[in-house]
């Protein structure tokens, strides 16, 4: 991700000079550098681009169709341009790129690529009559990341490392989900530049710079970028700030708050210590949570959420994602954790806030980890019954391709927007929550229940004791999904 730092400054630079604020700017020329087929990866620098060699490729104007789970009816995540198909040229900068993205895709190997959006409580049954019934209709899946187990344990997707010319060394593909999804040897699943849902599924931390200026906060952006940035610093801060507005005595949604988040903060807790449910393992998937470092953590997390003083979960109180945010936007959170997402709504609010990734939780953490929400988060698999794999190897790769060098820059433009723009260290920080992603499959396939409803329903249990006695239940889980991937041919 991070080429795309300065070249997004210039972009949102452009966007201000121009004359009715909405200007577009082109990238600047970086140059090229030939891989030959698109099979091996050569060393380039950071300014020359990497081509794929398909010159040669000519599929007949065939279909390419493309299923993707549909984040408004399953999140309400609106005002956000399809990451995956639009129809035609509108203007807004980011769709237009992934409408130019297609057409030169399409251009190039010969091909009418075509998408329908299905609600995920549909989109497993929807592939699984496909595939049983021997039909080749969709070419590529994109699902919600809690719904990857569906697809592999009902033998529904293929392997992609046994999918042929789909070279997964390239920059465009995230190298940290490939090793952390990988599950004895099989890949069914990853993430790639592709999509930009996943990477709003992101696990952030919002701070409002009105409240941090009143309270002497300090420099947020330099704390996290000299490594000092840690849960402990946060909460340190957090306790500062936290006010009985009312002043009738009992801290709720009518008070201010330090640091307001809901119940994905247990595994953020846990991925931001660099701590999973389970551990990838060559012999396949080692549940975790009962080791030392994790049981700390959770105590250090449950702790933290029983202080109502310090830490506000708007689950607790049954407010809406909408009721949560509006506190912020009211001066009543200095910091917010909650997906990229987030940012959509907090760009109409009149104080100016920040992004910087959720806390390291000791500072001798060699670097930053940062959640990703696997309800929101999406995913890319390939149906076991494929027409031409040759074809989907190469609009994949081609797909990525553009996206990583046309797409991904005007996308950085809209987490950043007006209200970031002047911001120049926001956009380092998205380098760093991207490049730092945590996958968990322990948390994807919520083995034996641990996280919902085992960890959310656990306030003021012993921790130690609450991991021992669902262990059997959750191992047993882990051995049938793991059988479920030995049923796979090699």
């Amino acid at each position: 991700m991070k080429k795309h730092t300065w070249i997004s400054i210039l972009l949102l630079t452009a966007l201000l000079c121009a004359s009715c604020g909405e200007g577009a700017a082109d990238p600047a020329d970086t140059g090229t550098a030939a891989v030959g087929t698109g099979t091996e990866t050569e060393a380039v620098t950071e300014d020359e681009r990497i081509v794929l060699d398909m010159t040669d490729r000519d599929y007949g104007g065939d279909i390419f169709h493309i299923v993707n789970y549909d984040n408004v009816t399953d999140n309400q995540w609106v005002g956000i341009p399809d990451d995956i198909f639009c129809e035609e040229e509108t203007g807004d900068l980011l769709g237009d790129a992934v409408y130019q993205r297609n057409r030169t895709v399409e251009e190039t190997l010969n091909i009418k690529i075509t998408s329908e959006k299905i609600a995920s409580v549909d989109l497993v049954n929807t592939i699984r009559k496909s595939v049983m019934a021997g039909n080749t209709d969709y070419d590529a899946v994109f699902p919600s990341m809690i719904h990857l187990p569906d697809f592999i344990n009902g033998g529904l997707v293929i392997d992609l490392n046994t999918l042929d010319g789909l070279d997964l060394s390239y920059p465009w593909w995230d190298q940290n989900a490939i090793e952390l999804l990988t599950v004895s040897d099989r890949l069914f699943s990853v993430v790639s530049d592709i999509t930009f849902i996943d990477k709003l599924a992101c696990m952030t931390t919002f701070f409002n710079k009105e409240m941090a200026k009143q309270n002497d906060v300090g420099d947020l952006y330099a704390m996290v970028e000299e490594g000092k940035w840690t849960f402990d610093a946060m909460m340190t801060l957090s306790q500062g700030v936290s006010r009985d507005v009312n002043g009738d005595g009992v801290y709720d949604k009518e008070d201010s708050y330090g640091h307001s988040s809901q119940n994905d903060i247990i595994y953020v807790m846990l991925h931001s210590a660099g701590v999973r449910i389970c551990e990838n393992t060559a012999d396949g998937v080692v549940f975790s949570l009962g080791e030392e470092k994790a049981i700390d953590i959770l105590e250090k997390t449950f702790e933290m959420m029983a202080d109502k003083q310090l830490f506000f979960n708007r689950q607790a109180f049954n407010l809406t994602v909408a009721e949560g945010i509006n506190m912020m936007i009211d001066n009543r959170t200095l910091f917010l954790t909650r997906p990229m997402q987030t940012v959509m709504v907090l760009r109409d609010m009149k104080a100016d806030f920040g992004i910087i990734p959720y806390p390291k939780y000791s500072e001798d953490q060699e670097s930053y980890s940062i959640a990703v929400n696997p309800y929101a988060a999406t995913t890319m698999v390939v149906p076991n019954v494929i027409e031409d794999p040759a074809k989907t190897a190469d609009v994949l790769q081609l797909l990525a391709c553009e996206s990583y060098y046309e797409v991904i820059d005007p996308f950085y433009n809209l987490v950043l927007d007006t209200k970031l723009v002047r911001d120049e260290q926001a956009s380092k920080m998205l380098d760093i929550i991207f490049d730092s992603r945590m996958y968990d499959i322990g948390m994807i396939c919520n083995f034996g229940g641990i996280f919902n409803p085992t960890l959310i329903s656990s306030a003021g249990k012993p921790v130690a004791s609450l991991i021992e006695s669902n262990e059997a239940k959750i191992v047993k889980d882990i051995e049938k999904f793991l059988e479920s991937i030995s049923d796979y041919e090699e």
